[in-house]
């Protein structure tokens, strides 16, 4: 396993290989004890950096449902224990040239996403649900170094949680803007993100776009509904009393999107298995209420998740771990073709998605999910679902 990611308190590129051990499962049963044992790890002094899927859900709760797979490809969890970290330059990111035009074509029509999200109005209008994570896969493909992919995506697309892990089982290049938890000693931060809007090369609509999604009385609703679901769940595990919202529907300028965020803070004590227990899967990636609402998104979603919407961590000693929610996350699933010279085909998936609620709209929340695919270059389109774009 190797690792590349950006260190937000160090400012600084960090790269980590050669680890000491590789932990992993493909059995919800073994979750528990693979946890425990990550954590007592990094208690004697390693680093830990890998993902939990979203498929492992079930083993936090037996009652969080998800789409049930024979793939026997990808663990559920899988965390590389790490004794060293290495600086790297940004220049040594981007230095290599990303290969040819990355393709992407969408697994879906807009057709179908309309008959899916009709159906999902009826739930939300019968009371069964407040919002539903609706998520579609992009199939993506190229050429060439993986790395010098990721490398590309970071200057397109300045985010504060990149990672790039390649392993035995997939090639994972991350550009997720969203933090799912920070834990420094007891002090726990969550910063859910619900609401989006594109971005504009012209400043008077940027601006406009900026300014009506600050503004967005729907955005705001489903926004607060996923702070209230997080607050919730951190009650579950933290010192009585400490859970508080500092930060209120904040919106946050990316390359390609602006997203508004909120910040909900409190104090535990609780081991990593407790912590995930409590929040795993991300309120923000399911919708309200969570166990329910997961067997919606079981029902009607047409393929596993994988470990897009799961979650990518980093953690070490000192309990200072912090995970990352895994969206605007490229899989990449052949990776053991990708060798030599570099200049080999490559294959992978890409999810996007977003949350309904009564008041949606049905164009607007398929444009959403597609604008969430623009880091990549080319956006697939609703009449011709596949393109190609040179990063």
């Amino acid at each position: 396993m190797e690792a590349i990611f950006f260190d937000d308190h160090q400012g600084c590129w960090m790269k980590a290989s050669d680890p000491v051990d590789v932990l992993s499962t493909f059995t919800l049963a073994d979750v528990p004890a693979l946890l425990a044992e990550v954590e007592q790890r990094i208690a004697g002094g390693l680093t830990a950096i890998g993902y939990v899927a979203y498929d492992a859900a079930p083993a936090f709760d037996p009652s969080l449902v998800v789409y049930e797979t024979s793939d026997q490809n990808r663990p559920l969890i899988s965390f590389g224990l790490f004794e060293r970290e290495g600086r790297l330059s940004d220049q040594a990111i981007v230095t290599q040239a990303p290969g040819d035009s990355v393709r992407v074509k969408s697994k879906t029509t807009e057709e179908k996403y309309t008959k899916t999200y009709n159906r999902i109005q009826r739930y939300l209008h019968a009371g069964d649900s407040y919002q539903v994570n609706l998520t579609h896969q992009l199939s993506v493909s190229g050429r060439g170094s993986p790395q010098a992919l990721f490398g590309a995506l970071v200057q397109r697309q300045q985010c504060r949680y990149p990672i790039f892990i390649q392993d035995p089982h997939q090639t994972i290049l991350s550009l997720s803007p969203e933090l799912f938890f920070e834990l420094d000693n007891d002090h726990i931060v969550c910063r859910p993100m619900k609401g989006t809007r594109r971005r504009s090369l012209d400043p008077t609509q940027d601006e406009a776009a900026r300014t009506e999604l600050s503004g967005s009385d729907k955005d705001r609703a489903e926004n607060l509904m996923i702070v209230d679901m997080i607050r919730n769940d951190l009650g579950r595990i933290a010192t009585p009393g400490t859970v508080h919202v500092s930060d209120l529907f904040c919106i946050e300028p990316y390359p390609t999107v602006w997203q508004m965020t909120s910040t909900v803070e409190a104090k535990t004590q609780a081991s990593l298995g407790d912590i995930l227990t409590a929040l795993f899967p991300c309120a923000s990636i399911t919708g309200a209420p969570k166990v329910h609402t997961m067997s919606i998104i079981q029902e009607l979603e047409t393929e596993a998740r994988g470990l897009y919407t799961g979650a990518l961590g980093i953690l070490r000693p000192g309990r200072k771990f912090r995970f990352s929610v895994a969206i605007r996350t490229l899989l990449i699933d052949n990776v053991d073709k990708i060798k030599g010279d570099g200049d080999q085909a490559w294959r992978g998936q890409y999810g996007v998605g977003g949350g309904i609620v009564a008041d949606s709209r049905s164009d607007s929340e398929w444009d959403e999910s597609l604008a969430k695919a623009a880091i990549l270059g080319i956006e697939p389109q609703a009449d011709a679902p596949s393109g190609a774009g040179n990063l």
